[in-house]
């Protein structure tokens, strides 16, 4: 009887919330702050994603910028060359259209991918354009060829179309020596030497067949 009272006067007194209510509070605490420490590591894990992206849309539009500045270098330095340095080749040029004969006849002024920088698809943009022959490009600015292009947005942002009226006046000229020299002044094969040995006008050595 006086262990069974001891008991109850232990468990019904007060004294023994002194210990549950610290353990109580600790446990609150505790997760309390748990929730708040990842709460705070999501948001500093966000805030370094979005630091990336924004940096690497920086990086993007760097790079853009660099290959649009390569561009107009080598163009620049390309005309510089060959105003520093006139050219000595002999002048050679191809038949008249009513005269072209075999490998000649195969020569077409809308084609103005002897121009490099023109592929198939450009050669379609400035014959859409109203650019269908060597002459008429040749009579274009590099401003008009560039606000031509910037009409389709970013799509040819990068492209630089400096010398093309250069290159095209030694065709429309017919001064093919002229054109080969210039394409080649840099260093890399002349593509209009290229297409020449294609199309069978010109052999292997730069001899012309006809």
């Amino acid at each position: 009887m006086k262990v069974l009272s001891f008991i109850l006067f232990c468990f019904c007194d007060w004294w023994w919330l002194l210990w549950l209510l610290p353990a109580i509070l600790g446990w609150l605490l505790g997760s309390s702050f748990g929730s708040s420490s990842w709460k705070s590591k999501y948001e500093n894990a966000q805030r370094d994603l979005d630091e990336c992206r924004k940096k690497s849309k920086a990086l993007k539009r760097d790079l853009d910028e660099c290959r649009v500045s390569k561009s107009r270098a080598s163009a620049s330095a390309a005309s510089s060359a060959v105003t520093a340095a006139p050219l000595t080749a002999v002048k050679r040029e191809e038949p008249k259209t009513s005269e072209k004969t075999g490998a000649w006849a195969k020569l077409k002024e809308d084609n103005l991918q002897f121009v490099e920088g023109i592929g198939p698809k450009m050669n379609q943009v400035l014959q859409d354009n109203g650019y269908n022959s060597w002459a008429k490009v040749a009579a274009a600015s590099r401003d008009e060829l560039k606000s031509m292009l910037d009409k389709y947005g970013d799509k040819y942002k990068i492209i630089e179309p400096g010398d093309w009226p250069r290159q095209a006046k030694f065709a429309a000229e017919g001064d093919w020596d002229g054109l080969i020299k210039y394409q080649s002044d840099d260093g890399s094969a002349a593509k209009v030497r290229t297409l020449f040995i294609k199309l069978g006008i010109m052999d292997e050595d730069g001899n012309y067949k006809a």
